[in-house]
């Protein structure tokens, strides 16, 4: 797998720089120390490290720090070899990646225990409901200021005023159904978002968040009563910079 783009706020920093990652699914014990440098020496792999991408080990099996260590010493060799700048080398197991896995509760929904989700959704599971009630969607000229608020509030890597960003209107005019297609558009947010249009399961929620500092996620809490709204702010208003929240309402109440 080729990551050509650095994630700043990777809270794990295997991201902070393009990376290239090899998978291996096998027992540590089947890799020898000449396997390791076989797979660094391939000529996609060798040719990205040359490009300066740093270069990621992954396996499935459980290893030792010291087991980790022997082979990261092993592949940062080979690779400063290629590329005496290449970027630290890491070499990760099916632990770390579990581990990872855990900061992205939505993630979390959809691939492994769904029956945590309550009345919460995550995004696959989310359209295919907002698609079979409105199969058309037709953009309207006068949203492209809210089109543009929204993506610039799910970029995480700006620090926003407010976790919450409010969307209001009448009843079916299509609010959820854009916010939808906005966050849909943008790349890498499937295993952030999360979506309830039960205002006590989003408050629940929030606290969830709030109690794990390594969680990261987009919760999108439709028919939110201003109410709610204050009480999700409350609650999230310090996480601001690993949570983001769009709240949809109809009721059109401000706070004061």
């Amino acid at each position: 797998a080729e990551v050509d783009h650095p994630s700043e706020c990777d809270p794990t920093g295997w991201l902070s720089v393009k990376t290239i990652w090899q998978y291996k699914a096998t027992e540590y014990r089947n890799v020898s120390h000449g396997d390791l440098q076989k797979e660094v020496n391939k000529k996609y792999a060798k040719q990205c490290i040359i490009d300066g991408y740093g270069y990621r080990f992954c396996i499935c099996d459980s290893l030792t720090p010291e087991k980790k260590d022997e082979w990261e010493r092993i592949l940062t060799y080979s690779v400063k070899s290629i590329n005496p700048t290449s970027p630290e080398v890491k070499v990760l197991s099916a632990g770390d990646l579990a581990a990872w896995t855990r900061h992205f509760p939505a993630i979390i929904l959809r691939l492994f225990r769904p029956s945590l989700a309550g009345s919460a959704n995550h995004l696959d599971a989310w359209g295919t409901t907002a698609i079979a009630i409105t199969p058309t969607f037709i953009p309207i000229p006068t949203w492209v200021p809210i089109i543009e608020r929204i993506t610039d509030h799910m970029n995480m890597s700006i620090h926003p005023a407010e976790v919450n960003l409010t969307v209001q209107g009448e009843a079916g005019v299509g609010k959820t159904r854009m916010v939808y297609e906005i966050l849909a558009g943008i790349p890498g947010l499937k295993g952030l978002i999360i979506y309830t249009n039960d205002e006590s399961n989003a408050r629940e929620i929030s606290r969830y968040l709030a109690n794990d500092s390594s969680l990261r996620a987009i919760l999108v809490a439709d028919e939110c009563s201003l109410d709610s709204r204050e009480q999700i702010r409350g609650i999230l208003h310090g996480h601001r910079k690993r949570i983001r929240v769009i709240a949809i309402d109809n009721t059109g109440e401000r706070p004061p």
